[in-house]
């Protein structure tokens, strides 16, 4: 049985090295979100079979990773139009979605038994503090790179398609675009039927943690040759400050007088309309 884990995970992995070769450094982080999703797909299992948690127990804390997932992408759109860009967002979500997983590899029993003087079985009481700390850290840094990833990914592959790439489009790159576009559909997909055959967790969440990391690595080695598009600021920063100032002037009262009202004096070319009586609250 060890004997043909072995091959499964040699095949894999030696799969994905020769292919990196060849594809885009940018498709590679797809196949890395793929097979981190396949990971958290699994998770209901591992904490029902290996925690031994109770059905509701298990789905609540997925529910959080999700709705944790879901709170951060507002905030860190922001952060991306206003500061940070695709590339960078993209870069530092990219190496906690490695160090996420990399953790969740850590909390399961076999890998720090030794370090934590716990059992080495995929039973509950071989997990202990440590491993669950590293358990909820690991949630917490995989749904900031699932979050940067929704947000960035897809924005900055379209920021590569410049003018002067789609001047020189030609029959065979799109020849190349629809080959690799079936290659990084089909690649994953083969890399998680055969991660199914796997019965230890310790590999199941290992292989994604190695194949996140090499992905970032070559997304890194790339970075010379992309396209990439400074922060244009966010349409959030005028929402904010239209917050900010109705609130704080919420408690002026509004004069009676219609030319104490604020207006901008000294502007050419600008037609004031008439002052009403409606809208007044604002």
């Amino acid at each position: 049985m060890l004997s043909f884990v072995r091959i499964v995970v040699y095949g894999v992995l030696t799969c994905w090295f020769v292919l990196l070769s060849f594809i885009d450094p940018m498709i590679v982080l797809m196949w890395a979100d793929l097979l981190a999703g396949y990971a958290m797909w699994m998770m209901m299992l591992y904490l029902t079979n290996v925690w031994k948690l109770n059905f509701t127990h298990a789905a609540a804390i997925i529910n959080v990773f999700c709705g944790l997932t879901a709170i951060m992408l507002l905030p860190m759109q922001f952060l991306v139009d206003a500061f940070l860009g695709n590339y960078w967002m993209l870069l530092i979500s990219s190496f906690a979605y490695s160090a996420g997983l990399g953790f969740l590899t850590m909390s399961t029993p076999p890998v720090l038994a030794k370090a934590t003087g716990t059992c080495s079985l995929y039973e509950p009481e071989c997990i202990g503090e440590g491993q669950k700390i590293l358990f909820y850290t690991a949630l917490a840094l995989i749904a900031l790179g699932l979050s940067g990833h929704l947000i960035s990914l897809g924005a900055f592959i379209a920021e590569q398609f410049s003018e002067d790439v789609l001047d020189n489009f030609t029959s065979r790159t799109f020849i190349t675009m629809f080959v690799g576009t079936y290659i990084a559909v089909l690649v994953p997909i083969g890399a998680v039927i055969a991660i199914t055959y796997i019965r230890l967790w310790s590999i199941r969440f290992g292989i994604p943690a190695i194949c996140t990391m090499v992905a970032t690595l070559v997304f890194l080695s790339g970075s010379g040759s992309y396209n990439c598009v400074k922060p244009q600021g966010s349409s959030l920063t005028i929402v904010f400050r239209v917050l900010v100032a109705a609130t704080s002037k919420m408690f002026c009262k509004c004069p009676k007088e219609a030319d104490r009202l604020y207006e901008t004096s000294g502007v050419d070319d600008v037609d004031l309309l008439p002052h009403s009586r409606h809208l007044r609250y604002l």
